[in-house]
This record gives structure tokens, sequence and C-alpha cells, in this order.
């Protein structure tokens, strides 16, 4: 049996039905039925022992170096020339790879991309916004993009003892801001957005109304937004006095103080999921529920 998961773990996508797409999810059981699965392990793997996890990551770590080396030129030639070898690679011999800057990246331009085949198809696209410097285009298959945010997006102690069942057959987010995962779950699970706010937007009651109301019309909902604009819709929610139904709050963006999480718990009085993630990487980990300002690394990585 552990040998069975261990290798779901490794080919993920084993667990999933063929025909992913955005648009498709909702109330999707297939879908739905390896979601909780997949949480599942999740949540068991952190328990396993270190030797699970470096098998995990060493054959995972082979499973894609060999594709890229199977379909790009430019990728095999490096690895031939730094004796990175897919077949045997393993955590440490990563070190033989160079680190590529945004200079190096600039000057490649297409040699480092790997032209999809027909089972990645479709694929998507997704450009950083550039705030560290130059802007990256990322280019995903839809289906993986689905399988990996679906997974990490609930990777949360919170979500352990939730009915995904019940969860994804409905549209639990109310999302503040024009945040990054909206391409992969807006159509199917997003109740409400307000793409355009703005912190000053909260002195608008109206707006607040409205807000309100899709938060309860979401019941219980996952609020999700950047952090300033849950912060600022906090302090009116305090002074409003009213009383929302939802499930979890989840930030994103730049991080936010101890004293804003403080104001936003005590506001909304649900636990905040704060997460680890970046352009390009997707989530890596989760603030610990018991320990504030320190984080839990999702197990496969």
């Amino acid at each position: 049996m552990k040998k069975r998961k261990i290798e779901y773990f490794i080919e993920s996508e084993k667990l999933f039905p063929r025909d992913l797409h955005t648009g498709t999810l909702l109330n999707n059981i297939h879908f739905i039925k390896a979601v909780t699965e997949y949480c599942h392990l999740h949540a068991e793997s952190q328990y396993w022992s270190r030797e699970d996890l470096d098998v995990i990551q060493r054959e995972r770590l082979r499973s894609l170096t060999r594709k890229i080396s199977d379909r790009s030129n430019f990728w095999r030639s490096l690895f031939k020339k730094n004796r990175f070898n897919p077949m045997t690679a393993n955590q440490k011999n990563m070190g033989r790879l160079p680190i590529l800057s945004r200079v190096d990246l600039e000057k490649l331009e297409k040699k480092v991309y790997i032209e999809p085949i027909s089972s990645d198809l479709p694929t998507h696209t997704h450009r950083s916004d550039g705030n560290t410097g130059m802007p990256f285009k990322f280019i995903y298959s839809e289906r993986e993009i689905i399988i990996c945010h679906t997974v990490l997006m609930f990777r949360h102690p919170l979500f352990e003892k939730i009915s995904f069942e019940k969860l994804l057959s409905r549209k639990p987010f109310v999302v503040l801001g024009k945040i990054g995962f909206r391409y992969v779950f807006e159509v199917d699970f997003f109740n409400k957005v307000f793409p355009t706010v703005q912190v000053s937007d909260f002195d608008n009651s109206l707006l607040r109304a409205e807000i309100y109301k899709s938060i309860n019309e979401a019941a219980p909902a996952i609020l999700m937004g950047f952090g300033s604009l849950l912060v600022a819709l906090a302090r009116y929610v305090l002074i409003d006095k009213v009383s929302l139904s939802l499930l979890a709050i989840r930030t994103t963006g730049a991080p936010i103080s101890s004293s804003d999480k403080e104001m936003i718990a005590l506001a909304f009085r649900v636990p905040i999921i704060d997460t680890l993630s970046g352009d390009g990487t997707g989530w890596l980990g989760f603030e610990c529920p018991a320990n504030p300002n320190r984080y839990h690394v999702n197990s496969e990585h």
C-alpha cells in the first residue's frame, strides 16, 4: 500500500481524469474524488520517513529531467556538458547545473522553452508582473496546472476535515483583487470577484454591502485577496458590525504583518491561511496554525 501511495506522488497525474479542463470542474465527481485522495496523501505524507520523501523527490526529479532532455536540444546539451544524467539524477548532483540569470534567459529567448506535445494540450500562458525585474512568461499544460494548483490550494489542516464533495460542488470563493490563480479557478469556483477594488474603495458603503452579500451567498465562503485589501475590509467589518458566513480567509500577494493578521482574525473570526508561493513555482507551503510566522513546506518538495 505504501509503495502504491509513493508511486502516486511520483506520477500524480495518474490519479486524475484525462479530460480535465477549466469550466468542467464544478461538481465533477471524478475530479473531486481525485482531489480528495491526493489531499489525503499530502496530509499523511508529513508523517512519512525522510527516506520515503527522498525517494519521491528523486524520482520526480528524474521523471521531469528525462522529459526535458527528450524534448529539448538545449537542455539535453546543457545536461551533458555538466555531467548531469537524468536517468541517475538525485538532489545532490543538482549542484552540477548552472544557475541561469535573468540576463542569460533574455539572451537565450525561446531556446529554454519546451515545446508542448499533444498530451500537454491545451496550454495556458501566464506572465509575471515583473515587480522583481524582468517579467517572465510561463507556459503550462492546462491539465497539469489544474492538478497542482487545486491540491496545493487545499493543502492545510483546515481542509483535512472538510468534505471536498460538498466544497467543490459549489462556488465558495469571494475574491478581492486580481489574484494570480484566477485563471485556474475563476470559471468553476469563484462566486464573486472584485478585480479592480482598491483600499480607498471600501469607504463606499454600497460596495461593502455588495461584498458582504456575496460572502453570505457563498456561505460558508472562502474570502481570498491581497493582504492590504483584507485588512482594509476587516476594519470596516468591525465598524459595520456585520455577521459573515465564512469558512476561512486566504491571503495572497505581499506578506502582511502579525498585527494585520490579528486585525483580520478579530474581524472575521475564522482561520487565516497564509501561504508561501511565487510566480512559476506555485504554492510551496503554508503558515503553521500553531506557530505564527513559521511555515510548513509541502512534503514532496
